[in-house]
């Protein structure tokens, strides 16, 4: 008879460890489902800053240091999968991992294939509806190889995590995700982490600020989908009406020197400011007026979250995953994306009634703490997790 152990070893696996909402939600799912009855494993195939946060919060995390090519150069990047795979395998089996969680579409690929050759149940969740890049063209043989390829993942896969409604129907239309093999997730902000005072003054000081800035705060990766350019066109308008606005972008990628040059082409150096990757993004949110997100869809956005939960009132665009999140004129103000006229009255309409904005930062802040807490997701995903285990002897997938 198998001695059962105290504790299943969960192997989390995503490509880097990068600042970024589903990376952030990795943190957060390892660090504290550890206080239960799973010990987890991070496996990223590339460094990144949040390591230090994950072994902060006691994590191992292991680097495999691979590279992964583009698919166009498809036995090159067969090659590539198949050495990661190898690692991934030998790692299984050594610490007997029970489940591995892959977190974004391209690792649901390698989980899928780990979890059959080692005998791991499988669980990959879907952060967003943009599988495919969208800045290529749909009969583009990258898009249409990487296609093939998330279909065979979304087969190999115990189960599949949406992280709204939305994503769920996009796993059923793309992926043809079984229906029974999806489960509904949505993502969550922690309201307590957002409650610590912070010094405000020296947060100003810190980036050359004063309190008579009004500041508008957008928190995201610097790439083509998430809107900055549209944003950044919007400042044209926002700094007529309020010649003393500052819009902060943080985060960082692709798009990084497009938007710079946009910036500089449009006069804008003096109001617009692009801080990279930050550490500090509470604090920036304390001495922020209004948060903002522009992009062109979403799953459930993180930064929105964590916004709303540090009580900021939030302008965002009325795409799926932004509109379960954000009641319109209520905890915040929905306009059309792609849209910079729209935005930017948006913008100038909350800066300009600082009663109406405090009001609707009071409500969104309420919203996350009762149907987005952290909390939930932690006890829905450790509950999935169970019902996987509980199958494992069986070879059963899961029912609903």
């Amino acid at each position: 008879m198998t001695r059962l152990r105290s504790k299943q070893t969960v192997l989390h696996l995503i490509e880097r460890l990068a600042v970024g909402g589903a990376e952030k939600l990795l943190v957060q799912l390892a660090v504290q489902l550890q206080q239960g009855h799973y010990t987890p494993i991070v496996c990223c195939l590339l460094d990144g800053p949040l390591r230090r946060e994950l072994e902060a919060g006691g994590v191992r995390v292991v680097i495999l240091n691979t590279s992964r090519r583009s698919i166009v150069f498809l036995p090159l990047f067969l090659w590539d999968i198949t050495a990661a795979i190898i690692d991934l395998v030998v790692l299984a089996r050594r610490e007997g991992i029970d489940i591995i969680h892959a977190h974004l579409p391209d690792c649901a690929i390698l989980g899928g294939i780990v979890g059959k050759l080692s005998g791991a149940r499988v669980v990959a969740t879907y952060h967003g509806l943009g599988i495919l890049p969208s800045n290529r063209n749909r009969l583009d043989p990258r898009n249409l190889l990487r296609l093939m390829f998330y279909r065979l993942a979304a087969r190999l896969c115990d189960r599949s995590i949406a992280v709204s409604e939305p994503v769920s129907q996009m796993l059923r239309d793309v992926l043809r995700t079984e229906p029974r093999r999806i489960a509904v997730i949505a993502n969550g902000a922690d309201v307590a982490e957002y409650e610590e005072p912070a010094d405000l003054n020296a947060v100003l000081r810190r980036l050359g600020l004063s309190s008579t800035n009004a500041i508008v705060t957008c928190v995201g990766r610097l790439v083509h989908n998430k809107g900055h350019k549209f944003l950044i066109q919007s400042m044209r308008d926002v700094v007529r009406s309020h010649p003393h606005a500052i819009l902060i972008l943080v985060g960082d990628g692709p798009a990084k020197g497009e938007l710079t040059r946009l910036v500089f082409d449009l006069q804008l150096e003096g109001h617009v400011r692009i801080l990279g990757e930050r550490s500090d993004v509470r604090e920036l949110l304390a001495i922020s007026h209004v948060f903002v997100l522009p992009s062109f869809a979403e799953g459930i956005s993180i930064a929105l979250l964590e916004a709303m939960a540090a009580g900021m009132p939030v302008v965002a665009t009325a795409v799926p995953g932004n509109e379960e999140v954000v009641i319109d004129k209520e905890t915040g103000l929905l306009v059309p994306a792609r849209d910079s006229t729209r935005l930017a009255s948006a913008l100038c309409d909350v800066l300009a009634d600082p009663g109406r904005a405090k009001r609707m930062g009071a409500l969104g802040k309420l919203r996350v703490k009762t149907h987005f807490n952290f909390e939930a997701t932690r006890r829905q995903t450790e509950q999935l997790y169970d019902e996987l285990i509980a199958c494992s002897k069986t070879m059963e997938t899961p029912k609903l």
